[in-house]
């Protein structure tokens, strides 16, 4: 969001961690807020990035997995 603070932009991602941790499909999350480690990338100091890592597919719950792979299908 533009003008946010950094102390909003942390608080936004904690926001939507919570989010995710609700789906047992979810195996690990992680944020990084600030500024790129390489002047190529233009993100902005109070900007964030979430990595979600999901569990092996096996063990989604059926009606996802199922979801999933008619996407990937069409």
């Amino acid at each position: 969001m533009p003008s946010i603070s950094l102390n909003e932009s942390v608080k936004k991602s904690l926001e939507v961690e919570k989010i995710l941790k609700k789906y047992p499909e979810v195996k690990t999350i992680v944020s990084r807020t600030g500024r790129p480690d390489f002047a190529t990338d233009t993100m902005g100091t109070h900007q964030s990035d979430i990595f979600v890592i999901l569990k092996d597919k096996k063990l989604w719950r059926k009606k996802y997995n199922q979801r999933y792979f008619n996407r990937r299908n069409e």
